[in-house]
């Protein structure tokens, strides 16, 4: 999975809180809290960071297959609930 094609969607709102982080689609209504160690993949992600599953197993204390698939599943299923978008979409 190229990480470097995916973005916050436009209609969607997120804010840094105390235990993780709070996202909310004002097209949908939907809202969703994420926390860490997702909450720290949505923030590098929005930052277009590079290499962050390497980042994750570092951050997490995973080994780096382990972060993959969680970066993975977090990526697939923000871009289900309409969170993230591929660019250019």
């Amino acid at each position: 999975m190229t990480l470097a094609r995916f973005g916050c969607a436009p209609n969607v709102f997120w804010s840094i809180e105390r235990r993780g982080i709070r996202l909310l689609n004002i097209e949908s209504g939907t809202w969703q809290t994420i926390y860490y160690p997702q909450a720290a993949i949505w923030d590098l992600i929005c930052r277009q960071v590079p290499r962050i599953p390497e980042k994750i197993a570092a951050i997490a204390g995973i080994p780096p297959a382990e972060a993959e698939g969680l970066v993975s599943e977090a990526v697939g299923q923000w871009v289900r609930d309409g969170f993230l978008r591929e660019e250019g979409r």
